[in-house]
């Protein structure tokens, strides 16, 4: 399971809140695939503003704080729930 859906699961279900760090991120999710470094490193590339990317899933709001971007351009297989499709 992807990191990006994982992360949207447990905002859904109430153990992640936004804004969120990626030592927020590795806790909740207690998975030894995705260590803190690895995380950081996700968050990162996939970050609004990375030109070296095409999937922007996340918005930096401040120094190593981010949020989920409700919709990105090429994220078509996003799971079903609480985020809106258009």
């Amino acid at each position: 399971m992807s990191l990006l859906y994982q992360m949207k699961e447990a905002i859904a279900a109430g153990k992640l809140t936004e804004p969120f760090t990626s030592r927020q991120v590795s806790q909740v999710l207690c998975h030894p695939d995705w260590s803190l470094e690895r995380v950081q490193s996700f968050l990162a590339r996939h970050c609004l503003g990375n030109l070296a990317t095409v999937d922007h899933y996340f918005e930096r709001v401040s120094s190593g704080q981010y949020r989920l971007l409700r919709e990105t351009a090429r994220d078509h297989n996003r799971p079903p729930g609480p985020f809106p499709k258009h």
